[in-house]
């Protein structure tokens, strides 16, 4: 019997153009231009930039250093008891040090609880904050931010954890760029060994998490800054309210502060190790999640991003635009596969 490449290259072979077209035209079309052309194009000049503006990056560190501002990490989870540790454990070992962390145990129904106190008493921790009844990570991380103290916010999921340095790179945009909303993280699978299914997120990751949100920065088309790992000055988070209650809560964030006219960052140098499913079903139910949720909040909640009013901002109407064309293509496609 032959085996797989054999029938695919004996395929190949065989056809002519026309058919290699009307199979993969969309390849030609839309994939190469977008992932392969632009990304080289935007990837080049903002290396250069960057490397070029070295200077006012090492200012900006000594700025951050000698206002030394306290920052807040603010953990929610739910049963995520297992993954505490080597959370915490990463924010011991980061280069800035004026640092408070808050844990919130969102309902748990695992030992997070007692691990989160045990943590609190140890002095690992500043805060542990307990909800016994599920609110959901909006209303944890809501709860969080009430009694945060810093002036900035580093939200993190709980099966988080960041390289030693990944705070202080995270908080130097803020000192480099004016008029910052928000800046990302850079997320990178820790449990990509785990199986098929976790290491193919980890390429994924490589494509769509760094290289494409390092080019759609840089286009000002930047769309959603992750729960992984996400840092906003508190007041700006004040100002919006927070984190509204629903599906698609990082991204429903990140549309809040653009539309009330901050940019926002996606800082590649700042490390955070993410832990992804490791199974085809539950991964399946994570990509249909989402893009349920950019049905809920970018096409309905936030629908006036279309429309031109007195803040209306083009870079806002095509980042909106170009997720609605490949999200709710890519949504159909897995629930076709999963079906």
């Amino acid at each position: 019997m032959d085996s797989f490449w054999e029938i695919i290259y004996s395929n190949l072979r065989y056809s002519d153009w026309s058919t290699i077209l009307n199979w993969g035209w969309y390849v030609f079309i839309i994939d190469i231009p977008r992932f392969l052309v632009l990304e080289i194009i935007v990837l080049f000049v903002t290396f250069r930039k960057r490397f070029l503006a070295k200077d006012e990056w090492q200012l900006a560190r000594k700025k951050l250093m000698n206002e030394f501002p306290l920052i807040t990490v603010l953990v929610p989870g739910h049963n995520e008891g297992k993954h505490l540790h080597k959370m915490v454990m990463s924010m011991q070992k980061q280069t800035y040090k004026n640092i408070e962390i808050i844990v919130v145990d969102d309902g748990s129904t695992d030992h997070t609880g007692m691990i989160g106190r045990s943590f609190e008493e140890r002095g690992l921790i500043t805060k542990f904050l307990r909800s016994e009844i599920r609110g959901g990570k909006a209303s944890a991380a809501n709860l969080g931010l009430k009694y945060s103290k810093g002036k900035f916010i580093v939200h993190i999921d709980a099966d988080s954890s960041l390289d030693n340095d990944a705070i202080e790179k995270s908080l130097l945009p803020f000192y480099v760029y004016k008029n910052l909303g928000g800046v990302g993280g850079n997320l990178m699978v820790r449990n990509d060994d785990d199986s098929l299914t976790a290491t193919m997120q980890y390429l994924e990751y490589q494509q769509s998490i760094s290289i494409s949100r390092i080019v759609t920065s840089s286009l000002g088309l930047y769309k959603i800054i992750s729960g992984a790992f996400g840092v906003f000055p508190r007041t700006i988070l004040q100002r919006v309210g927070g984190w509204d209650v629903g599906p698609g809560l990082d991204g429903d964030l990140t549309v809040k502060i653009r539309k009330i006219g901050y940019d926002i960052h996606f800082e590649q140098t700042a490390i955070c190790n993410t832990h992804v499913p490791i199974e085809w079903g539950k991964l399946a139910k994570q990509r249909l999640r989402w893009s349920r949720s950019l049905v809920r909040f970018r096409l309905r909640k936030h629908y006036d991003i279309w429309l031109p009013n007195k803040n209306f901002r083009w870079t806002n109407f095509f980042f909106v635009l170009r997720k609605c064309i490949f999200r709710i293509g890519a949504g159909h496609h897995l629930a076709d596969l999963y079906a």
